[in-house]
C-alpha cells in the first residue's frame, strides 16, 4: 500500500516565505477558499477513476437526445458524508451524466481505449500517467492526478484496472475499478458505456456515465464544496474527453 497522502509542493523560498504562508489557510479566510474550491475539484476529478473511462448506464438514448449533442446532462449528482469503522472520515460521490457525441461508435470506443497512454494530454488535471498493463480488453493504469493553485500542487497517486466488454452490437462497455492509492480513495468504481443511435443523419454515438467513489475528508466543508463545484467539473472533464474523441474522429 503507497503511503496515504496528497503530496502539497511549496513555492520557491520554502514554508517561511511569505508565499508558503500566502497559501497554507484552510479556514475560509483570505486566499483559502480559492485552494479549498482546487482540492475540492481534484477529489470531484479523482472520482472518474482513470480519467479516461465513465460509467455503466442502462436503455436506449433518451427521447430527447439531439438536446445533449456536445451537451453534457446530469442525470444524479450526490455527496454524503461517512465515518469508517476505524473513526476515518469519508466523502462518498455518486454522479451519473449521459452525452451524445457527433462520432460514430467506434471512434469513439477507440478515443477511450487509446487514450491510456497519454491521459496527462487529454486531461487538463492528470500530471502524469502510465500503462502498467495491456491486453486486449484489460488496461491496468497509474496516474497522478491533481491541481494548481496559488504556486501550490496538490497531487494524488491511484492505479485502476479498466475491463471493456461488448454485450451487444451498437455497444460497448468500459468498466474500472480501484487497485490502490495513496490513501485519497477508499474506493471507486464505474465504467462508460457507449451506444450508437440510429439516425439518418448520423454518426451520433450516446455516452453513458455513473460513478461511485469515496474519497479521503481533508477539511470541514469539504463536502459542501464538492456539492457546490462537482457538476462543473465533471461537465469540464467530459468536454476534454468529447475533444479527443473528434480528434481521433477528425469531426471539426
Amino acid at each position: 500500500m503507497m503511503i496515504a497522502r496528497i503530496k502539497t509542493r511549496m513555492p520557491a523560498g520554502g514554508a517561511g516565505s511569505g508565499a508558503g504562508r500566502r497559501a497554507v489557510r484552510a479556514d475560509g479566510t483570505g486566499p483559502g477558499p480559492r485552494r479549498i474550491r482546487a482540492l475540492a475539484a481534484l477529489l470531484c476529478f479523482l472520482a472518474f477513476g482513470s480519467g479516461a473511462a465513465l460509467a455503466a448506464g442502462s436503455g436506449s438514448a433518451p427521447s430527447d437526445w439531439r438536446a445533449i449533442v456536445d451537451r453534457p446532462r446530469k442525470i444524479d449528482f450526490g455527496v454524503e458524508t461517512a465515518k469508517a469503522p476505524d473513526g476515518s472520515k469519508w466523502i462518498t460521490l455518486d454522479a451519473s451524466y449521459e452525452v451524445v457525441l457527433r462520432a460514430p461508435l467506434e471512434a469513439v470506443a477507440a478515443a477511450n481505449w487509446q487514450a491510456y497512454e497519454r491521459s496527462h494530454e487529454v486531461f487538463s488535471r492528470v500530471f502524469r500517467s502510465r500503462v502498467l498493463s495491456r491486453s486486449a480488453d484489460e488496461i491496468v493504469t497509474e496516474q497522478e492526478t491533481g491541481v494548481k493553485v496559488l504556486g501550490l500542487s496538490f497531487l494524488s497517486t491511484a492505479v485502476f484496472r479498466n475491463v471493456r466488454a461488448r454485450p451487444a452490437s451498437g455497444r460497448v462497455e468500459v468498466d474500472f475499478s480501484l487497485v490502490r492509492s495513496d490513501g485519497s480513495l477508499r474506493e471507486s468504481a464505474g465504467g462508460y458505456v457507449f451506444e450508437a443511435i440510429e439516425a439518418a443523419d448520423g454518426p451520433w454515438t450516446l455516452v453513458r456515465y455513473r460513478v461511485s467513489t469515496e474519497v479521503e475528508a481533508r477539511f470541514p466543508g469539504q463536502a459542501g464544496i464538492m456539492r457546490t463545484f462537482g457538476p462543473a467539473d465533471l461537465e469540464d472533464v467530459l468536454g476534454e474527453f468529447a475533444r479527443e474523441v473528434y480528434r481521433v474522429a477528425r469531426v471539426p
